[in-house]
């Protein structure tokens, strides 16, 4: 079985009313900071600023070369690169200084020619892309200048450099942390606002929504699973060393306790009566489908609740209560085997990219790959099945590596890291304000 894409938790917040108050200001942070880049189909927001004769390639959002203040970064970030190769180096300032322009009249005349994106896109990708993780992973992400791409396209090709796009055109997601290359990308497989008929992508829509925030929590999974310096200065990571040619002996062994724990919930649970509930899941689906046998699909419905009532009454008996907890879901008892085989999936993930000569650099990935994927999960089966199921990757997560981004955060920032989760005002109270000049 492959990693699932398509199943969230719970629904996420995409318009302001509904987001909690201090994850609107995060959402609204991410994208004044100028790091998210977002490539819509034929829609962009960022430019490739190349000189392929002195090895640059980089990217700046529309933010970057319109907004002011972002705008003065920008440019010391082009002087600087310039002033790096030897063909600069040696150059007057003024002369330096007179190519900085040209390249950055070269940038604005390429953000010229980019369709802009539908209104209020922009924000709503930063709303879900801060509910994809922890809102410390987002704010250290923001503090050391992380760029951020999200494509609505299959992969993420259309937001590579040549060199990158011959290596990793064709992922999902990646994450990049090395210098200037720091970097985390999101593909969603369509467009998640999509709404109407004339589909661009079969994913459009809830689909695509689901997709990007579950890569998203992956990706920003590896990238929280950097070890810092009380400085904020990368020095390894909690899953392995900073080669990733040896897992760390506390996560290898997290992983491995988590694949046997997933083994015996597994064997513990009446299959029998499993199998019985999707199956009649199975037939009230065709049922349904052809429009046959109403009374049929009464009773097999009827079945199917009272197997789905005795599976949790004996799931709590034997300690597996948080089944009870799982997503509401119209095939509950194929909710339930789809979420036992995607933990065994990743738990042990595979793929061709992964295998190594060396079983201890084999491992490293096993253990980097399984601890980024806990937020992944959260985001899919909620916190409580996730704990319960991968217990001990989840308490490495959220015991040792948040706590390490929060205090990295601090040290970096100078801030105290904050989040209380506000709810926003009620919408009736709102309007009933608005119009009548009143508390409701």
């Amino acid at each position: 079985m492959s990693n699932i894409y398509h199943i969230l938790a719970k629904s996420p917040a995409v318009e302001r009313e509904d987001m909690y108050l201090e994850l609107e200001a995060l959402a609204q942070k991410l994208l004044d900071s100028g790091l998210l880049r977002i490539a819509a189909d034929d829609r962009c927001n960022f430019v490739h600023y190349s000189r392929p004769y002195e090895s640059i390639s980089m990217m700046f959002s529309q933010r970057e070369i319109r907004e002011p203040e972002l705008v003065k970064k920008t440019r010391a970030i082009i002087r600087q690169r310039l002033a790096m190769h030897h063909k600069f180096a040696e150059m007057s300032r003024s002369g330096l200084e007179k190519i900085v322009e040209e390249d950055f009249a070269r940038l604005l005349a390429l953000d010229e020619k980019n369709i802009p994106l539908e209104d209020g896109h922009d924000i709503r990708l930063a709303r879900l892309l801060v509910q994809s993780t922890h809102s410390a992973v987002t704010s250290l992400l923001i503090a050391e200048g992380v760029e951020v791409f999200v494509s609505f396209s299959h992969n993420i090709g259309d937001m590579l450099n040549m060199r990158q796009w011959q290596k990793a055109g064709n992922n999902n997601g990646m994450q990049s942390t090395q210098g200037e290359d720091c970097a985390i990308y999101v593909s969603c497989g369509g467009n998640p606002f999509f709404t109407g008929d004339a589909k661009r992508h079969s994913g459009d829509g809830e689909a695509a929504m689901a997709r990007m925030m579950i890569i998203a929590a992956q990706e920003m999974g590896h990238y929280a699973d950097i070890k810092r310096d009380h400085e904020g200065r990368h020095v390894g990571r909690f899953s392995a060393d900073s080669n990733m040619r040896h897992p760390s002996a506390e996560v290898k062994r997290a992983r491995l306790l988590d694949i046997h724990n997933v083994s015996k919930v597994v064997e513990k649970l009446d299959h029998e009566m499993l199998q019985q509930m999707k199956e009649a899941e199975r037939q009230i689906k065709f049922y349904e489908k052809y429009q046959v046998s109403s009374g049929k699909i009464k009773a097999l419905t009827k079945q199917a609740q009272m197997l789905r009532q005795r599976f949790v009454k004996q799931a709590r008996q034997r300690g597996y209560g948080f089944l009870a907890q799982l997503p509401q879901q119209e095939r509950y008892g194929s909710h339930v085997g789809m979420m036992l085989s995607d933990m065994k999936e990743n738990l042990s993930p595979y793929a061709a990219a992964y295998l190594d000569d060396d079983p201890d650099a084999e491992e490293a990935v096993a253990c980097a790959e399984a601890l980024a994927r806990v937020p992944q999960q959260v985001i899919k089966w909620g916190h409580a099945v996730t704990k319960a199921m991968m217990p001990n990757l989840y308490l490495i997560y959220y015991g040792q590596v948040t706590p390490a981004c929060i205090a990295a955060y601090e040290a970096i920032s100078g801030q105290k890291y904050q989040m209380r989760f506000t709810k926003p005002k009620n919408r009736a109270s709102t309007w009933f304000k608005k119009w009548f000049g009143k508390k409701a």
